[in-house]
């Protein structure tokens, strides 16, 4: 097939076929960047899921314990750090002197980096404990 000129102008010119490149150039840049940002968010998702089942098991371990003893505590599990603190809930003037079961807020704090940024997530729960 040989190439002949089109006095009919039904051909594309070079100006049009660099717009177009340049346009479909711009687009693919586009959803590449959305996949990269995609994947990030999505492993960020599964940091923040890893971490608060760490959380939710150190508050089961300190709700398995005597809460009237100390468990507060800290610790590492892989890249993540958590910290654990339990004390008596007040609330306002209350008098818990007569009762035999206190309420007691456990708290746990799980901390990471990702990158050059520190992330972090908290729960905290109230139990019923002994006085």
């Amino acid at each position: 097939m040989t190439w002949r000129y089109d006095p009919r102008g039904q051909g594309f010119t070079l100006v049009e076929l660099l717009v177009a490149l340049a346009i479909a150039a711009l687009a693919v840049g586009g959803l590449m960047h959305l996949f990269t940002t995609g994947l990030a968010g999505g492993s960020r998702a599964d940091l923040y899921a890893e971490a608060a089942l760490i959380a939710q098991s150190k508050l089961e371990e300190a709700g398995g314990m005597v809460l009237d003893q100390k468990v507060d505590g800290a610790g590492d599990e892989g890249r993540f750090h958590w910290q654990r603190s339990v004390r008596l809930w007040r609330d306002g003037d209350a008098d818990y002197s007569r009762y035999y079961l206190v309420p007691y807020e456990v708290s746990v704090a799980v901390a990471w980096t990702e990158g050059a940024r520190a992330r972090s997530l908290a729960l905290r729960i109230i139990k019923l404990g002994p006085q």
